[in-house]
């Protein structure tokens, strides 16, 4: 007899018994045929498992793919700029010796302003905040008008200002000790900063210091980047992974508990009833009592896998005495269904 392991249209194989008498195995084919039916529906469950994994392991991937993209195209258009601005920084203080040369010298003055113009619309139009650090005083030079826009202050205003006033109390150690690394010659700073705002509310920026010349004193030119919104991205997507595994292991819970509850009883009632057949049978020919043995046996063996699968999908153990309890009789059942040696 060929039964076939079917859900819907898909066919996931057959089970081939063998019998010597139709007539009497008549009976069991709808028992036989259910069970099928629910082997067929854990493989289908596990098929489809498999491929929700799939596609958020896609997923993942691809936004990995994306912001690394867009963090190396920052950092490129960030690079060019600073490289733009240090050179007009720089023409910016030359631009106060100038003004006390001769008459003679007037066209360089006024070439000079408008190298000034040209820098000032380069720096004030750009979309990314940035401001200009006295490292001697530890002020402000000046700042863009995304800057004030980002923090709140006039660009008079964030002229008297100085580095803790844009930072929060426990972060000022840190960005002091970044200052100091660059002053000696070390890496900027691109981690994760945050910023206070002149209204006190605070947001996390990428930064990107240069260390700059401004006349004979040294400075330190700041671009950052509200990265808010990614941040709130990035952690969306960490909310939805949970959730989503979560969901599944809910879903194991489900089908674990319907396999021990449902058709675990029913597989049970099925040996009582066939034991009763047996005893009733009374002195029936040998054929008929190993026949009825066979069936016990076999309602013993769909009950085993049963119970086994559910302990699989989802071990009760989990929820009662916690994960690693769960684990070590998880392996301890392991060695024994397989006779492998397995140590925790």
């Amino acid at each position: 007899l060929c039964f076939p392991l079917q859900v819907g249209n898909a066919c996931k194989g057959e089970l081939l018994i063998t019998c010597s008498d139709l007539p009497a195995f008549e009976p069991y084919k709808d028992y036989i045929r259910n069970f099928c039916f629910m082997v067929a529906v854990i493989l289908e469950e596990r098929q489809q498992r498999h491929i929700r994994e799939s596609h958020l392991i896609t997923l993942e991937q691809q936004v990995q793919e994306r912001t690394s993209q867009l963090q190396s195209q920052v950092s490129e258009r960030i690079r060019a700029e600073q490289q733009v601005l240090a050179l007009l920084v720089e023409a910016e203080h030359a631009r106060g010796a100038l003004l006390g040369i001769l008459e003679d010298q007037r066209q360089a003055a006024v070439e000079l302003r408008e190298s000034e113009t040209r820098f000032r619309t380069v720096f004030d139009g750009s979309g990314d905040g940035m401001f200009v650090l006295d490292l001697a005083s530890r002020k402000f030079v000046m700042s863009n008008a995304a800057c004030s826009r980002m923090l709140g202050f006039a660009p008079e205003e964030f002229r008297n200002l100085s580095t803790p006033d844009l930072h929060l109390p426990e972060d000022v150690p840190f960005i002091s000790e970044q200052i100091g690394k660059l002053m000696n010659g070390g890496a900027g700073v691109r981690r994760d900063i945050r910023f206070k705002r002149r209204d006190g509310s605070t947001f996390f920026a990428d930064l990107n210091p240069a260390l700059i010349t401004l006349g004979n004193k040294k400075g330190v030119l700041v671009a950052f980047r509200d990265i808010t919104e990614r941040l709130l991205a990035e952690e969306a997507l960490r909310t939805l992974s949970l959730q989503l595994s979560r969901a599944e292991d809910a879903e194991r819970h489900r089908i674990a508990r319907e396999l021990h509850d449902s058709t675990g009883q029913k597989l049970a009632s099925l040996a009582m009833t066939v034991g009763i057949l047996q005893d009733a049978a009374g002195s029936a020919p040998r054929k008929m009592e190993k026949m009825f043995a066979d069936c016990l046996a076999t309602i013993e063996q769909c009950a085993l896998e049963i119970r086994t699968v559910s302990y699989l999908l989802h071990p009760p153990l989990l929820d009662e005495l916690g994960l690693a309890i769960a684990i070590r009789d998880y392996v301890e059942g392991f060695s024994k269904r397989s006779g492998i040696r397995v140590e925790l």
